[in-house]
């Protein structure tokens, strides 16, 4: 197995960077993918290959993916995004578009819990779209992940409650796929400004 390619997406991120790291120190060959040559740096000193690139760009991503004998994708939450629901979706679908175009046969994609559900998952219905997607691919060995979130909601507060600057670029097109869809059946009687202060408190005594 030591002339195995693993292509990793995300390669910079939470979970890209422990499974390239990873797999470097079990001697695999990693090709690392992200947006930041800085950030790369570290892997590509520890013998990865490097590349650096837009995920929601098919012909780059396909280049990235021919020759692995696998591929871990993910769809990353760009919170700078106007659209959010609108570049996951390119997301995804570049990510399909090179499968196809690379002949990856094995994919590792990460998802989460809720993911397989078609409706009420706010944020998380981009994943669902996406998994939808994967699942039509043919010739290609799927494995989905749903973890539970590993977000640091904490640092959304700000943005989720309108403040700054944030706010005006981010808020809107995050803050409403979380609370769409409130009822009387799924609301409860505390305030978000009441959680949000708890949460606070209970992060910063962490």
């Amino acid at each position: 197995m030591e002339d195995t390619m693993i292509t990793v997406m995300g390669a910079t991120g939470h979970t890209g960077k422990k499974i390239a790291e990873a797999l470097l120190d079990a001697g695999q060959q990693v090709r690392a993918l992200g947006r930041s040559e800085r950030k790369l740096v570290e892997l590509e000193r520890s013998g990865a290959e490097v590349l650096i690139g837009d995920v929601a760009d098919a012909a780059f991503l396909t280049t990235a993916f021919r020759g692995a004998d696998a591929v871990y994708t993910l769809l990353p939450t760009d919170r700078q995004s106007p659209d959010f629901p609108a570049r996951q979706q390119q997301e995804g679908e570049a990510i399909v578009d090179a499968i196809r175009e690379s002949g990856v046969r094995y994919l590792v994609a990460l998802s989460s819990l809720g993911a397989e559900l078609s409706e009420w998952t706010g944020l998380i219905a981009g994943l669902h779209a996406h998994e939808e997607r994967l699942a039509r691919l043919e010739g290609t060995n799927v494995l989905l992940l749903r973890p539970v979130s590993f977000e640091n909601f904490y640092d959304q507060l700000g943005p989720i409650r309108g403040q700054g600057v944030a706010a005006d670029s981010v808020a809107p097109d995050l803050a409403i796929p979380m609370v769409a869809g409130r009822t009387p059946e799924n609301t409860t009687p505390t305030r978000f400004e009441d959680f949000a202060g708890e949460l606070a408190r209970a992060y910063r005594a962490a």
